[in-house]
């Protein structure tokens, strides 16, 4: 075997070891949120899936959007009647500017159903957790960042098939500075750099597109006109 078809297959199975470990960790959230249940929108509405498995911050959770001919109120109660099956389950309603919202407490899950009124009745979010009280948050990623970065938050999404992650960070440092440690960051980890170049006049963008074998990634460096911290947001597709 020569030493060109020794580094192509070396490639070949670091490329395969990598998918195998992105499979196992996207089958692990999977199971995370298949016991949790999957709440429809009330009589006579519609749900489509916005996120069937994900996690903000390390905790899991599945996210719905629906319609509904009934008006907030009605859609509101239909849910306190339904989801609230035991003695052990408790609604709170609160309000959140145009937005009313229930919470639902029980000891296998957390929902939080954020509802608004529309002209042909109304509209709203189904947020579905496992119970809060056995989660610990976590920011982690394995996502190649410099220490002048901290990670503001993080989502994870999976459907599929397809895993990838929604990073955002904050850092002290001007938008030139911070693009460049970001580049030698994933350099160092064996990224490819395919675009890394400013966006904007005055220094206030800078884009940068990186891929590593199957791996994409996206990184916007951006700062506001009137200064503070800039801010880092980036698409990691993983599979």
């Amino acid at each position: 075997m020569t030493h060109h078809t020794q580094a192509v297959a070396l490639w070949m199975l670091g490329v395969v070891a990598t998918m195998f470990v992105h499979t196992c960790l996207a089958g692990a959230l999977e199971r995370q949120v298949q016991s949790l249940p999957d709440i429809q929108a009330p009589n006579g509405g519609s749900a489509f899936w916005i996120a069937k498995a994900m996690r903000l911050n390390g905790v899991p959770m599945t996210i719905k959007s629906f319609m509904s001919p009934m008006n907030v109120d009605e859609a509101l109660h239909h849910y306190e009647r339904k989801l609230r099956t035991s003695t052990n389950t408790t609604t709170r309603r609160s309000t959140e500017q145009q937005w009313r919202v229930l919470a639902v407490m029980s000891p296998d899950y957390y929902a939080t159903i954020r509802a608004r009124n529309t002209s042909m009745g109304s509209e709203g979010t189904i947020t579905v957790t496992p119970s809060l009280a056995n989660l610990k948050p976590s920011k982690r990623t394995r996502f190649p960042y410099p220490d002048s970065a901290q990670v503001a938050s993080l989502q994870e999404y999976e459907d599929a098939g397809i895993a990838a992650e929604h990073i955002s960070f904050v850092s002290r440092h001007g938008v030139t500075r911070e693009a460049r440690e970001f580049a030698t960051a994933l350099t160092r980890q064996g990224w490819q750099l395919l675009r890394d170049e400013p966006t904007a006049k005055r220094g206030n963008g800078h884009v940068i597109e990186a891929q590593k074998a199957a791996e994409l990634a996206l990184i916007n460096v951006q700062r506001a006109n009137g200064g503070g911290p800039t801010t880092i947001l980036v698409v990691w597709k993983k599979t």
